[in-house]
């Protein structure tokens, strides 16, 4: 009965670093991506040629 006892307590103790290694692992799965760039600047045109009627349904105005 006793060594019974003590063989549970040992592989009670041998899981917990097991479990420690799992949960890191599955949190460092779960980090989610940077990607970062330097920022140059440019001239930036976007020509739109149409013929016809031309309305926006929708509009974005950007400003710095």
């Amino acid at each position: 009965m006793l060594l019974s006892i003590h063989r549970r307590c040992l592989l009670r103790l041998a899981l917990v670093p097991l479990t420690l290694l799992l949960s890191n692992a599955t949190m460092a799965q779960s980090m989610p991506s940077v990607i970062g760039t330097r920022v140059v600047m440019t001239t930036w045109s976007d020509p739109l040629e149409a013929l016809g009627t031309l309305r926006a349904d929708e509009s974005v105005t950007l400003s710095a």
